[in-house]
């Protein structure tokens, strides 16, 4: 008989679950996920059990963090809180 893996916590985690999605959902997860900093399986997870997702720092979050900051720019300009309050008014 082999030897069971374990994850960090010492569960056998052994059920494969799959799942489609259309290339934008996929997108924003992927997305999602690398602002996260955890890997998708524990990101997934996470938030299917309701917790708290805690975004840890590392250059990789960094950068995912600083790439959504200028896409946002580029999306609705550097004056985004007056066009924001103006939709708002509408």
């Amino acid at each position: 008989m082999s030897k069971k893996n374990l994850d960090q916590k010492g569960r056998l985690r052994n059920k494969i679950i799959s799942f489609r999605m259309s290339k934008e959902e996929a997108e924003l997860l992927d997305r999602r996920v690398l602002m996260s900093g955890l890997t998708k399986q524990d990101f997934i997870v996470n938030s299917l059990l309701g917790k708290e997702i805690a975004v840890y720092g590392n250059p990789y979050v960094f950068r995912s963090l600083q790439d959504e900051l200028i896409k946002f720019i580029k999306l609705y300009g550097k004056d985004w809180k007056m066009k924001m309050m103006m939709k708002c008014l509408n």
